[in-house]
């Protein structure tokens, strides 16, 4: 009896409906891993995400009040030497960093504010200037228009 079984367990193995079931389960398997895949890397991105949305939020009154300090320098006291151009350029680095938290409206205020620092000190225009450092003290403000 048990010979029997044998024979027709190893005919049905060598058989096409073995191998049809077989390329099958090996399809489904492959997609099944790279759906998996590409969860993955969804999650991923997420956590990225959260991450650097947390650290925005946990600067955001730091980077804000360096900005405003710089912003009335340029209106109230009419100061705009190096180091407070560099300091600014650094700051807006800063904030360009959060690039997956930042809108490409903030990209696009960013690369202006880069652009009129990078002139010669006398040609910049400080109300101009104020007024795109404004947009960026706006963004780090929870109140107004800044994230989560």
């Amino acid at each position: 009896m048990v010979l029997i079984q044998d024979i027709l367990l190893i005919k049905f193995f060598s058989s096409s409906t073995a191998s049809a079931i077989s390329v099958v389960c090996s399809i489904l398997g492959l997609i099944l891993s790279v759906l998996l895949v590409f969860l993955t890397m969804n999650i991923k991105s997420k956590v990225y995400f959260l991450d650097e949305t947390k650290r925005f939020n946990d600067n955001r009154e730091k980077y804000q009040n360096k900005l405003k300090g710089y912003r009335d320098s340029i209106i109230k006291d009419h100061i705009l030497t190096l180091g407070i151009i560099s300091d600014i350029t650094e700051e807006v680095y800063r904030f360009d960093g959060f690039g997956r938290v930042n809108s490409i409206l903030d990209k696009f205020h960013v690369r202006k504010i880069l652009t009129h620092l990078k002139k010669d000190t006398s040609k910049i225009n400080k109300t101009k200037l104020a007024k795109q450092l404004s947009y960026i003290i706006i963004r780090y403000d929870s109140n107004k228009g800044g994230l989560l």
